[in-house]
C-alpha cells in the first residue's frame, strides 16, 4: 500500500490524500486485528479474504462512517493489490475485494434552470469568484471531466472554435480527453 501511494497515487491520481486517509484506516483496522489475535503478524496478501473484508466493513460502520466512505476505503486496499499484481508483477494474483453490502447508488441531483442561473449570477457578482463561473460554464457546456476542465488553458487549448481538453504535450490516457465544438453558450465567455 505504501509503494502504491508513493509510486502511483501521488503521481497519477487527482486526490491522493483521500487514498492516504483510506490506507490509514486500514492500518488502524489491521492493528485491531493483530491485538485481537485474528492476525498473527503484519497483514499479508494471503490474509485478504471475504471474512476479513466483512470484519473491516463492520468495524468501519461501527465508527459511524457512511457506506460510501467504507466503499472508498475498500478501494484503498483493492487498488494497491491490483496495481501490485497487474502493473508491477509483485504478487501472482490479487484477491477479490468486495464492496460493502448495501452500497448506496449515486444520488441524482437535478438543478432547475433558475437554480443554475442563481449560482452563475452569484459566481459572477464577485471578481474573486469568476473562475467558478467559468468552470461552471465549461462543465455545463461540454460535459468534460472535472480534472480536464480545471486544467484547461484557454490560450493554448481553444483554437478554431474547438476545445482540446488534452493539452499540447500531454500524453493521451485511456480515459481519452476529447475535442469538443465550442457551443454558443460558452463561446462569449472564452473570449473574455
Amino acid at each position: 500500500m505504501a509503494d502504491w501511494l508513493l509510486q502511483h497515487a501521488q503521481v497519477h491520481l487527482s486526490d491522493p490524500v483521500r487514498y492516504a486517509n483510506g490506507v490509514s484506516h486500514w492500518q488502524a483496522f489491521f492493528a485491531v486485528e493483530q491485538s485481537s489475535g485474528r492476525l498473527l503478524g503484519p497483514p499479508t496478501v494471503a490474509d485478504i479474504n471475504s471474512v476479513l473484508m466483512e470484519r473491516f466493513h463492520t468495524w468501519h460502520a461501527a465508527q459511524g462512517v457512511s457506506t460510501s466512505t467504507i466503499a472508498r476505503d475498500t478501494a484503498a486496499l483493492r487498488q494497491p493489490l491490483n496495481w501490485a499484481w497487474k502493473k508491477r508483477n509483485l504478487i501472482p494474483s490479487a484477491p477479490f475485494v468486495p464492496d460493502p453490502r448495501n452500497k448506496s447508488e449515486p444520488r441524482e441531483l437535478v438543478y432547475t434552470v433558475d437554480q443554475v442561473a442563481a449560482f452563475l449570477e452569484a459566481a459572477w457578482a464577485l471578481e474573486e469568484r469568476r473562475h467558478i463561473h467559468m468552470f461552471t460554464m465549461i462543465m455545463l457546456s461540454t460535459n468534460a471531466r472535472v480534472e480536464a476542465a480545471l486544467e484547461l488553458d484557454k490560450d493554448t487549448q481553444h483554437r478554431g472554435g474547438l476545445l482540446y481538453f488534452n493539452a499540447p504535450g500531454r500524453a493521451q490516457t485511456k480515459k481519452r480527453r476529447s475535442i469538443v465544438l465550442v457551443c454558443p453558450t460558452l463561446a462569449p465567455w472564452l473570449d473574455l
